[in-house]
């Protein structure tokens, strides 16, 4: 899908690139997408940097930790397929365009995606009471499918709401998102579970993965010219 939205892209002058970029036409509509990324990779990044500590059997660590990464690439795979039969194609200048039927089923999987996300971490949580490998491996499965899916699927319908000159600016902001919620993940996580334990703190991640939920519907228009 990323593929398709560079294809053919024209190589922008250098005092284009550097243009300044307009906060109400750029930055706003990328805030969404870049914020339910987040989310995710918050509760991702908690699970990926604690398993260790969450669980005490070594065996449970690796199953748990083979589970999310390899449903989160077979996601990212198969989201990139759906993205290309029917994303969001980029648009050249012109009129402002209203999201297409393609796009809207993209919006849809994404809030659905999210959902699944936040049922992952409940999972999780619950799993730790005992342990319930079931639990574990399906809440695991499930955080996997939504980080991966929403990695995929928030970049794609970052790049469908700016116009081609402004890719950088929104590779940038997609990349803070993904950053910032692997990093406030670790910090929030280890300091929940200090004070109370990982039980309580995923579900404050699944919680706040929840609450992305209203931003998955949030459609932008691209901006003419």
């Amino acid at each position: 899908a990323l593929g398709r939205h560079l294809d053919g892209r024209p190589s922008a002058p250098a005092s284009e690139e550097h243009a300044r970029v307009d906060l109400r036409t750029v930055v706003l509509p990328l805030l969404p997408p870049m914020l339910v990324l987040t989310g995710i990779t918050l509760a991702g990044g908690a699970v990926l940097s604690f398993a260790p500590q969450m669980l005490d059997e070594a065996a449970l660590v690796t199953l748990a930790l083979v589970v999310v990464t390899a449903t989160s690439a077979l996601a990212r795979w198969r989201v990139g397929a759906l993205a290309d039969r029917r994303g969001a194609r980029p648009r050249g200048t012109g009129a402002p365009m209203t999201p297409s039927t393609a796009e809207t089923v993209l919006f849809w999987v994404l809030a659905v995606v999210v959902v699944v996300g936040a049922l992952g971490s409940l999972l999780i949580a619950l799993s730790l009471d005992g342990p319930s490998v079931p639990l574990l491996v399906l809440g695991s499965a499930a955080l996997g499918i939504a980080y991966g899916g929403l990695q995929n699927l928030t970049l794609v319908l970052s790049f469908a709401a700016v116009h081609r000159r402004h890719y950088g600016t929104t590779s940038a902001v997609w990349n803070v998102g993904f950053d910032l919620g692997t990093g406030v993940g670790s910090v929030l996580v280890g300091s929940l579970a200090a004070g109370l334990d990982f039980e309580r703190a995923l579900l404050v991640t699944a919680a706040i993965t929840a609450l992305t939920l209203p931003l998955a519907l949030v459609r932008s228009r691209r901006p003419a010219g």
